[in-house]
């Protein structure tokens, strides 16, 4: 296992927060699109779950097929727990 110096640790924390920071921003963009285009009727929610379920489920189905993805499948699965939901926007 590789160590850190101090200073790389700090760099390693800071790009975490940045990471967070863009992650943040892009779900409120993402979650105020999604408004949008439902309040001007141009999508419903039951659409948007339909599609979020069936682009999950190709993806899945894409990592299958690999092994070194199938253990990333397997990790995506264990952390989403059995019945994985959307997220909150959706």
């Amino acid at each position: 296992m590789r160590h850190y110096s101090p200073l790389e640790e700090v760099n390693l924390a800071a790009k975490l927060a940045d990471l967070r920071e863009d992650n943040y921003y892009n779900s409120l963009l993402l979650d105020s699109l999604i408004e949008l285009l439902v309040e001007k009727g141009v999508i419903s929610r039951e659409e948007l779950y339909e599609k979020a379920r069936h682009r999950d489920g190709q993806v899945l189905l894409h990592n299958h097929h690999s092994s070194d993805d199938f253990r990333n499948q397997r990790h995506h699965s264990d952390a989403m727990g059995s019945s994985a939901t959307l997220p909150p926007f959706l």
